[in-house]
């Protein structure tokens, strides 16, 4: 079904196994249909899910024309059967390397993975002696009883001899296992279960005990009816392994699922049992002298193992203290009492979240306690790390629940989103994790105190409450410290980063994240080491635009993702992603950004499915990074797919669902589809004024939206209103120095300029700029942004000079932070080569124009409007150059773009006539002279631009050049 070879991953430059595997129907070599591509490519994505020491990790899947490849863990060492066929070993050596193949299909069917075809070739003993279990079903067909019952029907009486039976056996389409492994249920075509593997691993663990199969036959027909019966050779003579084994395979062999250990991890107990009986013997010898039976022995021994499991069911039990029908039914009526309008659909979404991950924590507190107490596979040293990672689970979970029960608007808002981060339990029984990460100090006392308050810091941030997260965390720093653990310093920095970033203060976050990676990396405390590295991308190389930075700090987390062992499926490796995305766009580098964040898209609808709300998230950003280039179709797409997973896991009332509209609308508006904009952007506010209340801070980003769209349609009037308002609540809500508050100064300082009421507009931009530098630094793009602002107003003031500099200042600022190739370089080019030209220096224009072109034909491509606004910004210098030539060819061009631009080019559609006429007019006779078709261009300027609602000294231009002519 495969071939596997052996290659180099560039990225993290280490050998990986890449397999790939042909999806044809029949085994054939014909082509793949896209069905069975997909099917397999699901197949591998859900075992990439598992992380197991005992399972060979799966790095990435993608289809290659008709194939699939998946590339893997290169382990290198040899395989079960090679290892037994190389001589004899002891049945405690064999039952060892055997219990921890049988861990990773534990693993596997907790996952909700079933191998299939589970035999001594598809285990590895690797050089490093770690036992791996490989090709989980990777190569299985058969997605219907049908389907497989039919290619089982196929087997008849002259199927192949005895060497076959112990090779992969394919038919219609259908992988249904290795013949003398296979279940009774495999033989007759049903669906593979938990159970048949348990079935396969008793054969091959019997076969390694005794040196042959359980089951006899020579042909396929012959090994049906004896698996089928129930048949066994019986054991051999002469066989030194314990009875107590080939009694717990025999169960493990039935001939129905039903009869068979309920689960393997029920089986490895039993095993485990026996070992540890085994090892008591010397006891027992000694208790017999005293007159004890070997029947009150097993009694007494049964009576303890009970005891011990009856405490482990209680400490699972323990979690019932933080989340059971009382606090569920508390927090219910906590939640309806805020009289949020989304509040009985949020509890209906919440509920069942908090549900999974109690249950998930219960299970996984009784699993680890059984691990150490009955089944004997931990160490005190593995348990005491599983526990204390239980333990920050758990107050996790409480700390939740207890700031959710004192709900308010704001928290409604974000409590399912707030449960679906919780980080996840699993990590918590991964043995390799908890091998790898620093050991807990020795008194868990002494660090309650302080890790329940980062717990309660980190719930007030989930919440919403962010100024209570930062004086919760400010408070968490001294006692972490006093304390002296690095790693739990290290997450109290981090929680207080986070919550830093969440209210603004970049500076800071920047340097208590910084604290917090060097405190992680150094004590080896890896995920904390990945958060802090992930907030820092974002926080350096998005709010502080120092965009080289962001990228290496997400190459550091890389780097720590990669010694964790999560490799390409983690949601950690996902959040990695997302942030070098978002960088790499901010940086102008929109294509990487692009396939970055595609990637981290497709690992959180693995991980999480394709409804979850984190994968809206991912898709919002990529909407954005599309919007950014003005891929406005895809764009749409991708606003509309979060929009509608929103209204599915939040209901169609949320404020989450406003943001998705607000998103959406600002994508249609520049489509042209401002009716469709406002349209959604009105429900976007009936939305959040119904959910938060109409001074919420949250109404002002529909307002916002809405006063920006009327702007532009030259409703002065409608818009000046909405932008007061969105002001006022700003104001109110943040305070006055908040960089929130200089957006909306913006918006508002904007309708004032472009109803020319010039003076109202400067002192709003002043104020905006005077925000921007204290929150900023008087050297960050943002602070760029504010200064060409004030240079167009101080242009309609009649400040030309002025308005140069400050240009000037902008453009030396953005090429300081940004470099010389941004496409943010491209305002404040335009605008200084437009001051330049209007005051008569077309010399000193042209080459900023020049540059302005080069910069929009590769960033934008060579057919997008913005280059033919730079291409009339040249035709404009060479008419003023008179060089008629030139500005024949420059607009020319540019027509040709606009022309077939669509809605986008309007506005440019009449100024490109115009000029193109006063060339073709001023051109020389024996040249490219022609007056007829300047007057049509002409006419044609004066039809655009009234239809586009043109300024009238543009319209009186074209008018007079008619008149004249």
């Amino acid at each position: 079904m495969g071939v596997v070879f052996e290659a180099i991953d560039p990225e993290l430059d280490r050998r990986v196994a890449i397999k790939l595997l042909r999806a044809d129907a029949d085994g054939s070599g014909t082509n793949a249909t896209s069905d069975a591509r997909a099917r397999l490519v699901r197949e591998a994505q859900a075992l990439a899910r598992l992380s197991h020491p005992n399972v060979v990790g799966i790095f990435d899947v993608g289809t290659h024309d008709d194939h699939v490849w998946i590339a893997m863990e290169l382990v290198v060492g040899r395989t079960l059967r090679r290892w037994l066929e190389e001589g004899a070993h002891g049945w405690r050596e064999v039952l060892e390397v055997m219990e921890a193949a049988g861990r990773g299909l534990a693993a596997a069917h907790a996952a909700g993975l079933v191998h299939r075809d589970i035999k001594p070739d598809n285990v590895m003993l690797g050089d490093d002696g770690r036992v791996r279990v490989m090709d989980f079903g990777l190569a299985r067909g058969g997605a219907t009883a049908d389907g497989v019952a039919s290619a089982a029907l196929s087997v008849g009486a002259g199927s192949g001899s005895g060497a076959m039976l112990a090779t992969d056996v394919t038919f219609a389409g259908a992988l249904i296992g290795t013949p003398a492994y296979m279940a009774p249920e495999q033989f007759r075509g049903e669906i593979a279960g938990p159970e048949a593997d348990i079935f396969a691993f008793s054969v091959m663990l019997w076969e390694g005990l005794h040196g042959e199969r359980p089951f006899a036959g020579d042909t396929l027909d012959e090994l049906r009816a004896n698996v089928e019966e129930g048949r066994l050779r019986g054991r051999p003579r002469g066989a030194r392994s314990p009875r107590w084994i080939d009694a717990a395979l025999l169960r493990g062999m039935a001939p129905t699922g039903a009869q068979r250990w309920a689960s393997m991890d029920a089986l490895l107990a039993a095993l485990a049992r026996g070992r540890r009986r085994a090892r008591t013997r010397g006891w027992v010898a000694a208790a017999v002298t005293l007159g004890l039976t070997a029947g009150g022995l097993t009694a007494h021994e049964r009576y303890v193992e009970a005891q011990a499991e009856a405490a482990c069911e209680a400490r699972g039990a323990s979690v019932d203290a933080l989340w059971n029908e009382a606090s569920a039914a508390e927090l219910r009526a906590s939640l309806l009492a805020t009289d949020v309008a989304f509040a009985e659909t949020t509890a209906d979404r919440l509920l069942p979240v908090l549900d999974a991950q109690a249950s998930a924590l219960r299970q996984a507190r009784t699993e680890v306690c059984l691990d150490a107490e009955v089944r004997g596979l931990w160490d005190a040293e593995l348990r005491r790390r599983a526990e204390w990672c239980l333990d920050e689970r758990g107050m996790e979970l409480g700390a939740l629940v207890a700031e959710l029960s004192r709900a308010d608007p704001v928290a409604v808002q974000r409590a399912v989103e707030a449960a679906a981060t919780l980080e996840a339990v699993a990590p918590c029984r991964d043995r390799h994790r908890l091998e790898i990460l620093p050991a807990p100090p020795q008194d868990r006392g002494e660090s309650e105190a302080v890790r329940r308050q980062l717990s309660r810091a980190a719930a007030l941030r989930q919440a919403g409450r962010y100024e209570a997260s930062l004086a919760a965390a400010r408070e968490t720093l001294a006692p972490a410290e006093a304390l002296g653990w690095p790693p739990l310093i290290a997450a109290t920095q981090r929680q207080l980063g986070a919550s830093l970033r969440d209210t603004g203060s970049y500076a800071e976050a920047e340097a208590a994240l910084e604290a917090a990676y060097f405190e992680a990396a150094a004590s080896f405390a890896l995920e904390e080491a990945v958060d802090a590295a992930v907030g820092l991308s974002f926080v350096v190389g998005i709010r502080r635009a120092r965009h080289d930075e962001g990228v290496r700090w997400s190459r550091l987390a890389e780097v720590a993702l990669a010694l964790l062992g999560d490799g390409e499926e983690s949601l950690r490796r996902g959040a990695q992603l997302s942030a070098l995305g978002l960088v790499r766009a901010d940086a102008a580098a929109y294509e990487e950004g692009r396939a970055l964040l595609e990637r981290s898209l497709a690992i959180h609808e693995r991980i999480l499915g394709p409804e979850h709300l984190m994968v809206a998230n991912v898709l919002n950003d990529l909407g954005i990074v599309r919007y950014m280039v003005d891929a406005y179709e895809e764009s749409a797409a991708l606003q509309r797919r979060a929009l509608a997973i929103r209204e599915a896991a939040l209901g169609p009332d949320h404020p989450q669902v406003a943001q998705s509209l607000c998103n959406l609308a600002n994508v249609r508006s520049d489509m042209g589809a401002d009716d469709e904009a406002l349209a959604l952007l009105e429900r976007a506010l009936t939305i959040t004024e119904r959910a938060l209340g109409p001074d919420h801070p949250r109404v002002s980003e529909p307002l916002g939206v809405m006063a920006d769209i009327l702007l532009h349609a030259g409703e002065f009037a409608r818009a000046k209103e909405l932008a007061a308002r969105t002001l006022a609540i700003d104001e109110r809500a943040l305070g006055p120095e908040h960089p929130d508050v200089a957006l909306s100064l913006d918006v508002l300082a904007s309708v004032h300029r472009e109803a020319a009421e010039y003076t109202e507009a400067k002192a709003l931009f002043e104020r905006a700029l005077t925000i921007n530098e204290g929150a900023f630094g008087p050297k960050h793009p943002t602070v760029a942004e504010s200064l060409l602002n004030l240079a167009i107003v101080e242009d309609g003031l009649d400040a030309s000079a002025e308005a140069e500099a400050l240009a000037e200042r902008a453009l030396a600022i953005q090429e300081s932070t940004l470099g010389p190739e941004h496409s943010d370089l491209a305002r404040a080019l335009n605008l200084i080569g437009e001051l330049r030209l209007a005051r008569e220096a077309p010399a000193t224009a042209r080459p900023i124009f020049e540059r302005l072109l080069t910069l929009q034909e590769r960033h934008q491509g060579p057919e997008h409007p913005a280059v033919a606004q730079a291409l009339l910004n040249l035709a404009y210098v060479a008419l003023d150059e008179r060089r008629p030539a030139d500005a024949v060819a420059l607009a020319e061009r540019a027509l040709r773009i606009a022309d077939t631009a669509g809605e986008t080019a309007t506005e440019l559609r009449g100024p490109l006539r115009f000029a193109l006429a006063e060339a073709l007019w001023d051109a020389p006779a024996d040249g490219l002279r022609d007056r007829a078709r300047a007057r049509s261009l002409a006419a044609e300027a004066l039809v655009h631009l009234r239809a586009a609602d043109g300024d009238h000294e543009a319209i009186a231009e074209v008018e007079a050049f008619l008149a004249r002519r």
